[in-house]
């Protein structure tokens, strides 16, 4: 088939891509399987045209940001959306003083 009577946008054409995505997704769940935090081994990870987005739940705001950091870190991330909730234990949150009568 000539090349140039394909149609842009190809079934081909985009096969190519979405391997290249999930190329990407992988190599940066093997980075995050290699930080030895169990709960950042365990994030979803998805990609797209560079786009890297981590979804999932982690014990600290530390554990978030290291994995954001990892995923930066791997060779064709363009940018890393995040999506994880830190679940961070009720006794360290800040106290709400916009319901302390003391406060005003």
């Amino acid at each position: 088939m000539d090349v140039m009577s394909e149609p842009i946008g190809s079934e081909a054409e985009h096969n190519t891509i979405s391997n290249a995505d999930a190329d990407l997704a992988y190599r940066v769940r093997l980075y995050l399987a290699r930080v030895g935090h169990r709960t950042v081994e365990l994030l979803e990870v998805e990609a797209h045209d560079g786009v890297v987005t981590l979804r999932g739940r982690v014990p600290s705001y530390y554990t978030r940001q290291l994995a954001i950091a990892c995923a930066q870190r791997v060779d064709g991330v363009r940018a890393v959306r995040d999506l994880i909730w830190a679940l961070v234990p009720f006794a360290h949150r800040a106290p709400d003083y916009s319901t302390r009568e003391d406060f005003y």
